[in-house]
C-alpha cells in the first residue's frame, strides 16, 4: 500500500484515478490524429486531508501573475476545485448553500498558494469578506482567505509527443477548511477544473472543467467567482480505497444528473 507523493510527482497516484478534464485532437486523415492538448484531475481524502493531483499540457507551464491570493482566479494557470458538502442542499440550485466552498491551488508570486471561497460563512470574520464587481453584475463571498497549512507542488516535464506540461500535487487538512470530511459512501457534489493562463503568463485565458463545461467566462469576475452546483457531478467518497487509508476519487460518464454530468467515485 502507498502513500500519496506530495512533492508534485503524481507516481503515487495510481493512472485509473485520473478523469479527463480537457482534451483537444488535431490530425488528418493522412496522418492520424493526436492529442494535442490534456488535463486531468484527481482527488483523494483520507480522515486528516484532502488530496489533489492534476496534469496539464502547456507551452507556458505553471504561470499565474496574480498580485493578490484573492484573485488568483485571474492571473493563469491554477486547479480549482468545488465541493458541497450539505447533503440536503437542492442539488438543482444554481447558487451556493451552506457547505458549498471552492478551493484555487497555484503558485503566486511564486509561493505556493492555496485559497479557499465560502460564499456563505456565519462565522467567518468581516476582514475575510470579499465583494467581486463588475458593470453588470456582484458576487458576494462571506469568506475569502488563503489556507497556508495547505501542502502544494508542481513540476515542469515534457512528454512523449514534445509536449510540455505541468503537474499539481496538494494536501489540504479538513481542519485548516473548518470541515469535516464526508462519511465513507457518502455522496456529495462536486468537480475539478483547470484555469489556463495566456501564452504570456500574464492572465487567466481559458477554464476547463470535468463536469461544469459551460464555465468558460473569463472576461467578468463576478461571473468566474459565483458557484453553480448544479453543473457539479457527483462525487462517492469510496470507504473501500486503495491507497493506506486514502480513499480515492475515480470517475465516469452519467446521464442521470441535470444538466448531463459525470459522476465519480472517491
Amino acid at each position: 500500500k502507498r502513500k500519496l507523493d506530495i512533492s508534485g510527482s503524481l507516481t503515487s497516484w495510481p493512472q485509473d484515478v485520473f478523469v479527463p478534464i480537457h482534451e483537444r485532437w488535431v490530425g488528418s486523415l493522412q496522418w492520424g490524429k493526436r492529442l494535442a492538448e490534456y488535463a486531468k484531475g484527481a482527488l483523494a481524502y483520507n480522515d486528516d486531508y484532502l488530496y489533489v493531483a492534476a496534469k496539464v499540457s502547456d507551452d507556458s507551464p505553471m504561470q499565474n501573475a496574480a498580485t493578490e491570493p484573492m484573485h488568483v482566479f485571474k492571473g493563469g494557470d491554477a486547479v480549482d476545485v468545488t465541493l458541497a458538502l450539505d447533503p440536503k442542499a437542492d442539488p438543482a440550485r444554481t447558487a451556493a448553500a451552506p457547505g458549498d466552498f471552492r478551493l484555487i491551488l497555484s503558485f503566486v508570486k511564486g509561493k505556493p498558494t492555496a485559497v479557499l471561497y465560502r460564499p456563505i460563512s456565519p462565522d467567518a470574520p468581516a476582514s475575510a469578506h470579499a465583494t467581486f464587481q463588475s458593470p453588470v453584475g456582484t458576487t458576494s463571498i462571506e469568506e475569502v482567505r488563503v489556507v497556508p497549512e495547505a501542502q502544494v507542488a508542481y513540476k515542469v516535464d515534457t512528454g512523449l509527443q514534445n509536449e510540455r506540461f505541468w503537474t499539481l500535487t496538494a494536501a489540504i487538512p479538513w481542519t485548516a477548511l473548518g470541515i469535516k470530511p464526508p462519511p465513507p459512501d457518502a455522496i456529495v457534489r462536486g468537480d475539478i477544473g483547470i484555469l489556463r493562463s495566456d501564452p504570456n503568463g500574464v492572465q487567466t485565458a481559458s477554464r476547463v472543467y470535468w463536469s461544469g463545461k459551460t464555465q468558460t467566462v473569463v472576461c467578468d469576475v463576478p461571473s468566474e467567482t459565483r458557484l453553480i452546483p448544479a453543473l457539479w457531478g457527483e462525487l462517492l467518497f469510496e470507504g473501500d480505497n486503495v491507497l493506506s487509508e486514502d480513499s480515492i476519487l475515480k470517475g465516469k460518464d452519467t446521464d442521470d444528473f441535470i444538466p448531463e454530468a459525470p459522476e465519480m467515485n472517491l
